[in-house]
């Protein structure tokens, strides 16, 4: 699966999706013990581990149920991050829930999956569920493989004023669970492909059902279109080991410091706890490793969820050139009559945050617009801290080559937006910039604005370039240098 170059690809060197990414909740756990308020059990405990893993993620302290042995067996131990307003960020349309955890529990294995290590996220005071148990998978590998990172996907509706997310443990293990080093945020994905199954299977395959979801009589319909994905179109069943395969995708496409997504519609409608499904990823066609499996949460009305929601996971391009995911359904022996579906399965990008950290997040920004052609696209140049001298003339350099030392970029001594002196990391070729275009004048709290209009030149599509804003102050011989953008142009 590879997608071609007709949907623009913006993302920001630094200050990532032009100031519209917001961290909503985020704690290492040293100083405190981040807010989190212990709601069912009496086990979870914050401070310095000596059993488990023996020692943090990061730093000395960690969230655990118990810190020095093992929790009550069989004994569900609730765990809530404080409520976050998740609608403070217009502008994004993706909510990343990231979070570091140990325990030792097998993965679900056939016909007793009876333990919980999970992560739960609800919207709104209807307390809707956005998705059931989520755990860490540890397929293929044994149990104790150490702290291990995992990230999903969330759609627009959690950007609720409302998100609660809580951590539960139930089992039989001689360590319990940890968590460490959680991170919410609200950021822009850009969507490069979407497939919504009206016009054939989009190259999926395996032992679930295409199809119209008619047949199984759930109480939604799919989100777009009528065709999805389905454990039981006719059915109206699922069995224990039934898979879905997506095509394989190539990952080459990608640059290496963009970070990947696919995410996914679904609504499921499985056996509270007992039941669920493993998401699985092989790179460059290896075994299928467990990235999070998924349980139908007890404490939705009738197990269920009420709703479709977007779910989605990380995919890593350093890991291969291709990847493969796997949907897998695992059971107890008593599964309900009922089903899961999935459509609209979309791959998505953000750029990680490059440069050494020298140039202030948000100093370039899209406004308005996109890269596309016979498009227009408003940029704003900024010195968000307002320590720069001003008034100033605003220029923004075009290159087709980064900065050779990109990711970190190159410090340039004297080129920086803070006091006088600082440094600015170069991340274009500034040596052969292409092009150079000026904007409205800067001064401290009003932005200097630059338009470009682009051709209407079909040629350009896929054309990928450069951008990095200067300041250049009309009182001092200073000029300050901006983030910087990656640009593929598209129609």
């Amino acid at each position: 699966m590879k997608f071609p170059p007709t949907l623009a690809i913006l993302a920001l060197f630094v200050g990532s999706a032009a100031a519209q990414d917001i961290v909503l909740y985020q704690s290492d756990f040293e100083a405190d013990d981040g807010g989190l308020v212990v709601t069912t059990g009496t086990a979870w405990e914050h401070g310095v581990p000596s059993s488990g893993p023996g020692a943090a993620h990061s730093g000395t302290k960690c969230w655990a149920t118990g810190l020095a042995g093992q929790p009550p067996a069989s004994v569900r131990q609730g765990l809530a991050l404080p409520t976050l307003d998740a609608s403070v960020a217009p502008g994004a349309n993706a909510i990343l829930v990231s979070w570091w955890q140990y325990f030792d529990d097998p993965p679900l294995v056939f016909p007793n999956p009876f333990y919980i290590a999970s992560v739960s996220a609800y919207s709104g005071a209807s307390n809707q569920p956005l998705f059931g148990r989520v755990y860490g998978g540890q397929n293929p590998a044994p149990a104790h493989v150490g702290w291990r990172r995992v990230e999903v996907v969330l759609g627009k509706d959690a950007m609720t004023s409302s998100l609660s997310i809580n951590i539960s443990y139930q089992g039989n293990s001689s360590d319990g669970m940890y968590v460490d080093d959680i991170k919410v945020e609200a950021v822009r994905l850009t969507t490069i492909s979407v497939e919504d199954f009206e016009a054939g299977q989009g190259g999926f395959t395996g032992t679930w059902q295409y199809g119209t979801q008619g047949g199984c009589p759930l109480p939604v319909s799919a989100p777009s279109g009528t065709m999805v994905w389905s454990t039981g179109i006719t059915s109206c069943s699922y069995s224990h080991g039934e898979e879905l395969l997506s095509p394989v995708i190539d990952l080459t496409q990608f640059r290496e410091h963009e970070k990947v997504y696919v995410s996914w519609n679904r609504f499921a409608l499985m056996e509270s706890i007992a039941d669920g499904v493993e998401h699985e990823v092989s790179y460059d066609g290896g075994p299928f490793e467990t990235t999070v499996g998924f349980h139908s949460d007890a404490s939705a009305v009738g197990g269920a969820f009420g709703d479709a929601t977007v779910f989605g996971l990380a995919l890593d391009p350093s890991r291969g050139a291709t990847a493969q995911l796997r949907w897998r359904v695992t059971t107890d022996s008593s599964e309900w009559e009922y089903s899961m579906w999935i459509d609209d399965f979309a791959v998505s990008v953000r750029e990680a945050l490059l440069g050494s950290g020298l140039n202030p997040p948000g100093s370039l920004a899209v406004t308005s617009g996109d890269f596309r052609i016979a498009g227009t696209t408003t940029l704003a140049l900024d010195d968000p801290s307002g320590a720069f001298p001003g008034p100033a003339n605003g220029l923004l350099l075009i290159s087709f080559a980064g900065d050779p030392n990109l990711p970190l970029g190159t410090p340039l001594a004297g080129l920086g937006l803070g006091a006088q002196g600082s440094s600015g990391d170069a991340l274009i070729a500034l040596a052969a910039p292409l092009g150079r275009a000026w904007g409205s004048q800067w001064s401290p709290g009003s932005p200097s604005i630059v338009t470009l209009a682009i051709p209407n030149q079909v040629s350009l599509i896929g054309l990928e370039g450069y951008l990095q804003g200067a300041l250049l102050s009309t009182t001092q011989s200073r000029t300050g240098l901006t983030t910087g953008l990656f640009v593929k142009l598209g129609l």
